[in-house]
């Protein structure tokens, strides 16, 4: 008896096996969004391991765009006018027609681990683990411009007419006023040099650091101030600017809301189930917030969120970009 019922057993297990099937239910899914761009109506979303985005309807609805991307692991976007430029730990991508399709654009980038991406007219710079990179013919091809960069991990870049702000993990910020082919460092103030996020309102420059919370400069980084009253983490991600609110997020805090400009910062969390917030943007009236467990989208600046998953396939969002009506979102794994 007892040699039958083990029979049977493995019997029905092989059964249930071979006919067993997975299939992925309708959204909303979520997932580790990084990253955020916007173009007119369009919001793009990157994430970890689910590729580019693409929303037009402020986030209800997502549609990944991934033809072409082979390398899914998208940390961040650019747009310049009808190019949307794709930063992968693969190099960098170019799409032309609204990430439709996709074509590497490697030609000269000794680094491929690319971070940031940041666009000064004709001039499109790329941040990676191993400097700077300038390309003057989109993408077509890429020079080293790491003269006077003494760290070369570079995570975030920044522009502010004429000047180049490069933060890096452990090096602190860099300042370029020649398109790249020099750096300095301009530290002056600083308490930590990892350097997360920067952000430019008007003449003031913020600094996002790891450990240290928020510094800002009104000289164009010659000295920093820090400005972290009301602020609950140390660790900021991102920033987002909509004309005198300035939005930051931060590690396991969620979201916090400064209008003058950093002087005070108070907490808008209400709705923001997730508060691992990795990148912010700011598209008209509508803020997005991209956290460890999806996006989520305020239009009444912060006093309320709302979870905008829908269609968001294996998102871990770590870009977004906007451009005309149509959103992408840059994924790690599972392309755009």
């Amino acid at each position: 008896m007892k040699k039958f019922a083990i029979i049977l057993t493995i019997i029905i297990v092989s059964s249930i096996t071979a006919n067993a099937q997975w299939l992925q239910t309708n959204g909303p899914f979520g997932g580790e969004v990084n990253c955020f761009a916007v173009s007119g109506t369009n919001t793009f979303a990157g994430t970890f391991g689910g590729g580019v985005f693409v929303s037009n309807n402020n986030g209800t609805s997502w549609v990944a765009v991934n033809n072409g991307l082979t390398n899914t692991y998208v940390s961040s976007l650019a747009i310049s006018g009808s190019n949307i430029f794709a930063g992968t730990q693969g190099g960098v991508f170019l799409s032309t027609n609204n990430g439709t399709s996709w074509a590497v654009s490697n030609t000269g980038l000794a680094n491929i681990d690319v971070k940031s991406l940041a666009i000064n007219g004709t001039n499109i710079f790329a941040g990676t683990s191993g400097g700077v990179f300038l390309s003057t013919n989109n993408g077509t091809s890429w020079t080293v411009v790491n003269t006077g960069l003494l760290n070369t991990d570079v995570k975030s870049l920044a522009i502010s007419g004429t000047n180049i702000f490069a933060g890096t993990l452990g090096g602190g910020v860099f300042l370029s006023t020649n398109s790249g082919t020099s750096w300095t460092a301009v530290n002056t103030g600083l308490t930590t040099t990892d350097i997360n996020s920067l952000a430019v309102s008007g003449t003031n420059i913020f600094t996002g650091t790891l450990g240290g919370g928020v510094f800002i400069s009104t000289n164009n980084g010659t000295s920093w101030s820090a400005v972290n009253n009301g602020l609950l983490s140390a660790d900021i991600t991102s920033f987002a600017i909509s004309g005198t609110n300035i939005f930051v997020g931060t590690t396991y805090s969620g979201v916090f809301l400064s209008t003058n400009n950093g002087t005070t910062w108070t907490p808008v969390i209400n709705g923001l189930t997730n508060t691992y917030v990795r990148t912010l943007a700011v598209s008209g009236t509508n803020i997005f917030t991209g956290t460890a467990s999806g996006a989520f989208l305020s239009t009444n600046y912060g006093t309320s969120w709302s979870e905008v998953n829908n269609g968001m396939v294996n998102s871990n969002v770590s870009a977004l970009a906007i451009s005309g009506t149509n959103i992408f979102a840059g994924t790690y794994n599972g392309g755009v």
